[in-house]
């Protein structure tokens, strides 16, 4: 690698490293030794829905929850040439652009493309597009009529990075998104259009010893209609709901030789206005829109580092000031690390933290695109979470973790189904806590393969679970292999299951009781098979299935989740 290159990069990762925690939607990760890395699973949409070929380039500014269930693995099947990405440091590659297209019968369709436009030692300039598309068909109705279950969309990202000099560094990202949804749930004919659009800046630079940057992003997100509610009349929808989120944030950190943050203050700001929406709190749902305030979330954050021999800590506080809406306007939430390399192959640790959180359409829309378009929500508030853990090995490749956890949220959104306006999905703030434990062991073979399998459980009441896991699942196994037979082959299988899975369901006298019912969803029991062949270092193909043993569960009652997907396809580097 160029040597003045190479000085831009590590000067620029540390400046990064002070904005870490300021964009809500970037996760916690803090490496203590070699050993000890807890870190938070990253929030993905339902995996039963439609199979993204690739991740978005450009992560919009937002609070994220944790998965419904397992993303697909379709991503790590595609040999693409990321573009630039404003917020990272990427590698050069003797290519500038990517392709891919994919397809599965019945109706699985993906489509990708990118071009880095400028690509040098100070200035990259990357433009992505995709489209996603999947069709299948939901329960039988009366009269033994299917309708579809349909998502298409369609995204476009320009990302820009220029380093001013070996500590100044300047980044701007946009993505726009489309999405075409049919579901059936509210009716065989009823079709919904969701508008996205999202953009953010980002400046990093040093004096000495002491690094700084500064932040900001905008977001607006638009349901085209509402859904169909008894008040309005037979198959009548209103407008949808829609809003606009503006953050922003800074830090500064006084670094070590290595450039590393010692101590510093981060500062972050979160608003987000909607236009008129329903009434959220649950029995009170009509016709009668109401006007939502905007609300806010700002956030100061100092912190301390220390390393003493075996022990590392990152001793900090997150301070949370609220703006607009109902509730407590102050909190204090610990944002703690503590870590020991107890051996040279077994690393301890705990974590604590928590705060105030904005419950944004876009942060529910990415939990399922068939979210409820007619409610806008509240903050909620996550008093303590502690998790804990052990990571040992790798020994003759070997690894093992345990760990466990207690979380406390209040005001935290969870699915219900309320018939106060028919069978309609919608959210309610619960006060939810509760323990969650896991285990895992790996083993990784130097040549030929690698395994894994795992197991997580939380128990589960109406106030009682896991708040991340939103499905109530009491119990979650994964396991997987990929093996490497030849050198330019890759075979992967991976099965994934959620049991126990319910929703409560409940009419507003019901829920003002406390007498809720439940019902049950199903449990995701879903296999998955895939293989990738490179011919060369510029063409790849691949195919992957996924749930192969076509096995349903329900997304909400009434709507299922996709039978037999995949994608099967060709990318290709140039």
């Amino acid at each position: 690698m160029n040597k003045k290159r190479q000085r831009v990069y590590v000067a620029a990762a540390a400046a990064m490293a002070i904005l870490t925690a300021t964009a809500e939607d970037l996760r916690t990760e803090v490496v203590v030794e070699r050993t000890v890395e807890p870190q938070e699973r990253a929030a993905t949409r339902l995996s039963g829905v439609v199979p993204d070929m690739v991740t978005r380039s450009v992560t919009p500014t937002q609070l994220s929850y944790a998965e419904y269930s397992y993303a697909s693995e379709l991503t790590a099947l595609i040999a693409r040439l990321d573009p630039a990405r404003y917020s990272s440091i990427p590698a050069r590659s003797p290519y500038r652009g990517y392709a891919a297209i994919g397809y599965f019968p019945l109706l699985n369709i993906g489509a990708t493309a990118g071009y880095r436009i400028i690509d040098n030692d100070k200035t990259m300039l990357g433009l992505h597009a995709q489209y996603s598309g999947s069709q299948y068909d939901g329960y039988a109705d009366a009269v033994g009529t299917k309708p579809k279950v349909k998502n298409h969309s369609v995204g476009v990202t320009a990302d820009f990075s220029h380093h001013f000099s070996a500590v100044s560094a300047l980044g701007i990202g946009a993505d726009f998104g489309y999405t075409a949804l049919g579901n059936p749930l509210y009716g065989a004919d009823y079709k919904q259009n969701v508008t996205r659009f999202d953009a953010t800046a980002e400046w990093t630079s040093q004096v000495g010893r002491v690094g700084y940057g500064v932040n900001a992003g905008v977001g607006v997100m638009g349901f085209s209609k509402d859904m169909p509610l008894a008040a309005y009349g037979a198959g009548v929808s209103a407008p949808g709901v829609s809003e606009t989120r503006i953050s922003g944030g800074a830090g500064v950190a006084y670094l070590s030789a290595k450039g590393q943050p010692i101590a510093g203050l981060k500062l972050s700001a979160d608003f987000v206005s909607s236009d008129d929406a329903l009434p959220t709190y649950y029995g009170e749902a009509s016709a009668a829109a109401v006007q939502r305030p905007t609300l806010g979330v700002i956030s100061l954050t100092p912190y301390y580092k220390l390393k003493y021999q075996r022990f590392t800590a990152s001793l900090g506080a997150k301070i949370d000031i609220s703006t607009g809406g109902e509730g407590k306007k102050f909190h204090v939430a610990p944002d703690v690390v503590l870590g020991l390399d107890a051996a040279s192959q077994c690393g301890v640790y705990v974590r604590l933290g928590g705060g105030e959180h904005l419950n944004t359409l876009r942060s529910l829309y990415d939990y399922t695109p068939y979210m409820p378009s007619a409610w806008v929500y509240g903050r909620s508030h996550v008093p303590v979470t502690v998790d804990a853990g052990i990571n040992i090995g790798r020994f003759g490749g070997f690894g093992v973790e345990l760990k466990g956890g207690y979380a406390v949220a209040n005001d935290w959104l969870m699915p219900i189904m309320a018939f106060g306006e028919g069978v309609t999905p919608m959210f309610a703030s619960v006060n939810l806590k509760g323990f969650h434990y896991g285990a895992r062991l790996s083993y990784e073979h130097k040549r030929y393969f690698e395994a894994y399998a795992s197991v997580e459980g939380a128990p589960q009441k109406y106030d009682r679970g896991y708040y991340q896991w939103r499905d109530r699942a009491k119990i979650v196994v994964s396991g997987g292999v990929t093996v490497h037979p030849i050198e330019r082959l890759d075979i992967k299988v991976d099965y994934n299951y959620r049991g126990s899975r319910r929703i409560y369901s409940a009419t507003p006298g019901e829920m003002s009781a406390g007498t809720p019912k439940t019902e049950e969803l199903g449990s995701v029991s879903e296999l998955s098979l895939g293989a990738t062949y490179k011919i060369n270092e510029k063409v790849t193909v691949y195919a992957r299935g996924e749930n192969i043993l076509g096995h349903r569960y329900d997304i909400y009652p009434g709507l299922p989740s996709a039978g037999v997907h995949g994608l099967a396809g060709v990318s290709l580097k140039f």
